[in-house]
């Protein structure tokens, strides 16, 4: 289930970032990015599936206060980020919490309606 999720803009594209805990079945499985999809209704009526960045979150430069070199900062913290991990093991009967950021190039009907992320089964 998706415990909490926002959104970042990035170079005019908006990244949805969903916190997402995942229970284990019977047998230790592995995910993946491609193993996630996010379903958003469209400006224009229809709705469109995308799928997880398969790379990490975007970063940024951020000025130290107390010096001029800048630091790189990140929008997901990386222990976390299932698209910089690559992939998790999720134990059996335990849980385990990721976040999987999506890419949406297109128009929205509602960008806060950003929780409807699911996970396909079975194909790892």
């Amino acid at each position: 289930f998706v415990s909490r999720a926002w959104n970042d803009t990035f170079n005019g594209a908006t990244i949805v970032h969903a916190a997402v805990v995942i229970t284990g079945g019977t047998a230790d499985s592995q995910i993946h990015p491609s193993d996630f999809f996010l379903t958003m209704a469209l400006a224009n009526g229809f709705k469109k599936h995308y799928p997880a960045l398969a790379q990490g979150a975007p970063t940024y430069q951020k000025i130290n206060p107390l010096g001029n070199m800048p630091t790189t900062a990140f929008e997901v913290d990386p222990h976390v980020d299932l698209g910089r991990l690559g992939n998790v093991i999720v134990p059996a009967h335990g849980n385990v919490n990721v976040i999987v950021s999506f890419l949406v190039l297109d128009p929205v009907a509602d960008v806060n309606d950003n929780k409807n992320v699911t996970l396909s089964t079975g194909s790892h």
